[in-house]
């Protein structure tokens, strides 16, 4: 069987290491609430393409075949078969100035055919000279206008939607970095907390090594008469206590690990990782918080959303007023006509003698007109107005709003880190006069002037400060990364 310390000695062995940067990189790749906003950035932009369709070259193509048998009121037992083909295509565009575009090639041929089922009949359909088909053939080309003179005019109301849709994707991409600075913050935050845990529970066991050692020295000088008997039961309790407190700090170790590999986009629970990064050591950074306002005013991700916002109803309230105005619309359009037509058997006839006869010019046609559209009260125009102003106004409203609480939350977290500085300092020189009040404990117990609950007193003032100095450099790592979250430069 494995002996405890080569147990320990395996599982070393076998977890991964972790740098801090790799922990950041791995957030990045496989977060998953960084992969959902990716997802929303994805979806605006389908949703861009599908708002540019609107501009897309329409092209378009029809064919069709009838036929419509009927009886010659005239002409006793005689049929009349009309039939008739066609097909046509289009191309059309509407432009971002509020012109439709489009031009049509139409081509048709139609066919009157006379029956009869008795001799008779055909003698009469050959004096009316109809016993043979009449074929007949026609060619088009037409081009057509289309201009919006009120609404519909501007381009930038054309645009509206394209435009909508680029600003929804712009705010998605902030919204997107917005999340990712709050997924380093958090890996970064995870990562130290993850190292402070880590130095806790070495310091426990460390501290737990000194309390049995202590006790161990403790039971001999009571049997040898030196000591109290109570001082055995009290050194027993301080193991108790020591073997208390690293059973919480490994809890803790473990809690912040799965947290960090959630955080990672690893399973909790799952291999364990060595962290391979020990923290910068702590100085005074002296940072001017004017300088620091003015950088996260600059850069804050959110706030670069509600600025996108802002403007984005800006431009809606102008679009709004341009939507009051009545629908006028002209319109023309000229075309050339080509006709043909075959009596008989003539076989110089047919679509492309159309054609050819339609651009000649012989035959075509024009037209020119407007339409005009107003609704009277025009109250929808009207609400829509009302409400795109006040869009506007609690758009500008979040924006100044979110400029002052953030310069607030600055200065404050300006603040906070020039605290957790001192903070640093102070755990230090608490942990200097504690290691120098034991190392005097323990010289006074040896020559017996202080009695046992002194240095074990002073042993554990020992052990807090140094996990005081530990979370005080873990909290002064913590204030940088908020401040650097706040300013969206993690």
């Amino acid at each position: 069987m494995l002996s405890l310390l080569a147990l320990v000695s395996l599982q070393s062995a076998l977890a991964a290491d972790l740098g801090y940067d790799q922990a950041l990189e791995a957030a990045l790749r496989n977060n998953p609430s960084l992969q959902i906003a990716g997802t929303t950035v994805e979806r605006a932009d389908g949703a861009l393409l599908v708002a540019s369709a609107v501009f897309d070259t329409t092209l378009t193509g029809s064919a069709s075949s009838s036929s419509t048998v009927t009886q010659s009121p005239q002409l006793q037992n005689v049929n009349i078969d009309d039939r008739s083909s066609s097909f046509s295509t289009s191309v059309a565009h509407f432009f971002p100035t509020g012109t439709t575009g489009t031009v049509s090639w139409l081509n048709s041929q139609s066919t009157t055919m006379y029956t009869a089922d008795s001799a008779e009949a055909l003698d009469q359909l050959r004096e009316f000279g109809l016993i043979n088909e009449d074929i007949r053939y026609q060619s088009s080309l037409v081009a057509s206008l289309r201009q919006s003179l009120l609404d519909g005019f501007r381009m930038s109301a054309n645009l509206q939607g394209v435009r909508t849709a680029t600003r929804a994707r712009d705010q998605a991409e902030a919204a997107r970095l917005q999340v990712r600075q709050e997924v380093l913050s958090a890996t970064a935050r995870a990562y130290w907390e993850l190292w402070y845990q880590r130095r806790r529970v070495a310091i426990t066991e460390q501290s737990l090594e000194v309390a049995q050692e202590e006790q161990r020295i403790v039971r001999l000088k009571v049997e040898q008469g030196t000591l109290a008997p109570v001082e055995q039961t009290r050194v027993d309790a301080t193991v108790i206590q020591a073997e208390s407190a690293l059973l919480t700090a490994q809890a803790g170790a473990r809690t912040a690990s799965d947290a960090l590999q959630v955080l990672i986009g690893q399973t909790p629970g799952g291999d364990d990782v060595n962290l391979t990064t020990n923290p910068v050591e702590p100085r005074d950074l002296s940072i001017e918080a004017s300088a620091v306002v003015e950088s996260a005013l600059a850069n804050n991700p959110e706030l670069q959303s509600l600025r996108l916002a802002s403007s984005n109803s800006e431009l809606d309230m102008i679009d709004a007023r341009h939507r009051r105005l009545p629908d006028l619309d002209v319109n023309g359009t000229f075309g050339l006509i080509g006709l043909d037509q075959a009596p008989g058997s003539d076989t110089d006839t047919g679509l492309g003698s159309a054609a050819g006869n339609m651009m000649s010019g012989d035959a075509r046609t024009w037209s020119v007109g407007a339409d005009l559209s107003m609704p009277l009260g025009n109250r929808a125009d009207r609400g829509a107005i009302d409400q795109a102003k006040a869009d506007l106004r609690r758009a500008r409203l979040d924006l100044e709003a979110r400029e002052r609480t953030l310069s607030q939350e600055v200065r404050t977290q300006v603040d906070a880190l020039g605290t957790a500085w001192k903070q640093v300092e102070l755990a230090q020189a608490n942990r200097r006069f504690a290691e120098a009040t034991l190392s005097a404990e323990r010289a006074l117990a040896d020559a017996g002037r202080s009695v046992q609950k002194n240095v074990l007193e002073a042993i554990k003032n020992v052990d807090d400060a140094r996990l005081n100095v530990e979370k005080a450099k873990a909290d002064y790592l913590v204030a940088i990364i908020e401040l650097e979250r706040l300013k969206g430069s993690l």
